[in-house]
């Protein structure tokens, strides 16, 4: 395991703060190895430095364009016997074999009829793509009722009693991505491969076991606000088939799934209970072949005074940010994060 030391410009610091008000582009994390790192690693890391700039311009790029340029494409299918329901976004310019973006929303309450927001354009997937032809696949989970209305959210670990019939979310997201890479001929889209995977809240937590599940197919995985199985009892979860780099992002004021674990409203069975940050990236490391973060993210289910965690071996990486102060939302330069950080861990 390799530790980094990560230096973050005057620049940064000011647009990452200028998200209290408005969006910007991306922070932008300049990295170094310590000083008596061979000079390769030092060239490396700078390589590194040049792609987050780089996406930090697309950022600004995105932001002047303000829209997306492609089209959206609603399609409905059947899965486990449960109506389900994606859009696919294709930039105005596609590639003839494009990668490919995943992305799952958030809980989201309303009646059968209503879609929740669509994700890939409420957090500029959609512009972030534009530029850089990528196509993206934006699904949404299934409808329970619950109340006066209904809830949508994702199987993930731990949660299969929760849903009437379990719709098993990792089988469709596995099938809509290997038709995503089906020639156009056979009704696909010709994607060569899976870029990364994005979710938040509920979506973050489907995008963890998406990446257990289908880690053949995923190569990478920014996980915003989530955690890895909720539940009083841990759920039997796999190992990866291979390695898959993470991101992970949680703001240390989180009420919603809590940063150091606490209990959850859950989604109409009564409360349940949610794990630390550190159960995600301890699992993670372990299953990627790193050794244990000596030093805990929560002591005493109270945040330390870690705020990152960075650790690799080869091309694989485990990354964490701690987002201080915020609560269970999302941060405008999370995309911007999440696609810079695809862009160097691809097989």
């Amino acid at each position: 395991m390799k530790n980094f030391v990560h230096f973050v410009s005057p620049l940064s610091e000011n647009l990452k703060a200028m998200h209290r008000g408005y969006p910007g582009p991306r922070t932008i994390r300049w990295r170094a190895r310590r000083l008596w790192n061979r000079s390769w690693n030092r060239r490396r890391e700078f390589l590194r430095c040049l792609v987050s700039l780089f996406f930090a311009l697309v950022s600004v790029f995105s932001l002047i364009v303000s829209a997306q340029q492609g089209t959206y494409q609603t399609i409905t299918t059947t899965w486990n016997g449960i109506p389900r329901s994606y859009f696919v976004y294709r930039p105005k310019i596609l590639p003839a074999n494009p990668l490919l973006v995943v992305a799952l929303h958030g809980t989201f309450t309303g009646p059968q009829s209503a879609a929740p927001p669509n994700i890939c354009h409420t957090q500029g997937l959609d512009i972030m793509a534009d530029p850089l032809g990528i196509l993206l696949l934006c699904p949404i989970a299934s409808w329970k009722s619950r109340g006066a209305t209904g809830v949508r959210f994702w199987n993930s670990y731990g949660t299969d009693a929760d849903f009437p019939v379990v719709p098993d979310d990792a089988g469709l997201l596995r099938s809509l991505i290997l038709l995503m890479e089906q020639p156009v001929t056979a009704g696909g889209y010709g994607v060569s491969h899976v870029y990364g995977a994005i979710g938040m809240s509920s979506g973050a937590m489907m995008v963890d076991r998406l990446c257990i599940e289908s880690a053949d197919l995923v190569p990478a995985c920014a996980i915003e606000s989530g955690t890895l199985w909720v539940g009083a009892t841990p759920p039997t979860i796999p190992l990866p088939s291979q390695p898959v780099s993470i991101l992970n992002m949680h703001g240390d004021a989180d009420t919603t799934l809590y940063y150091c674990g606490g209990w959850f409203a859950g989604w109409g069975n009564g409360r349940v209970w949610t794990q630390s940050v550190d159960v995600d990236i301890n699992y993670w490391l372990a299953a990627d072949g790193m050794p244990a973060n000596s030093t805990p993210l929560c002591v005493n289910t109270m945040p330390s005074t870690m705020e990152r965690f960075d650790a690799r071996v080869g091309s694989v990486e485990i990354e964490f940010q701690r987002l201080d102060g915020y609560a269970h939302q999302f941060a405008w330069w999370e995309t911007s994060a999440a696609f810079e950080f695809f862009s160097t861990h691809q097989r």
